[in-house]
């Protein structure tokens, strides 16, 4: 019974671990067209110092993490490739309105949908 108990415990102690560090963890990465950079000796993707490109900093979210898209045009000419290519499990957001160009055409993605409610991630969109 004491075995059953201890073993238990371990298995409960280890999923409040993976639950908790997966919260603790995640990251936000903030990208900004306008004032951002890609240079990893310079950028590390935090609010003081954002990425240029939302293909950069997708190429360090991992899943449980966050990309938050700041007011501009992302375009290729910028640096910006597309397709995009996001981890699942990866969140955009964006507070006001954004433009993305791919050559082809704009699509003007906003903060908000339709009916008020949040995006809540790129597949919502």
């Amino acid at each position: 019974m004491m075995k059953k108990v201890r073993v238990s415990s371990i298995l409960l102690s280890v999923v409040f671990l993976i639950f908790v560090s997966t919260k603790v963890f995640s990251a936000t990465y903030y990208v900004d067209p306008v004032n951002g950079t890609d240079n990893p000796r310079v950028s590390t993707g935090s609010k003081q110092s954002p990425f240029k490109t939302i293909s950069r900093a997708a190429s360090v979210a991992i899943k449980g993490d966050s990309i938050a898209l700041l007011p501009g045009t992302f375009k290729h000419e910028n640096g910006e490739r597309f397709p995009l290519s996001i981890a699942d499990g990866v969140k955009i957001t964006s507070a006001q309105s954004i433009h993305m160009v791919d050559g082809r055409m704009v699509s003007r993605i906003s903060g908000k949908k339709p009916d008020g409610s949040r995006y809540s991630s790129l597949s919502e969109i």
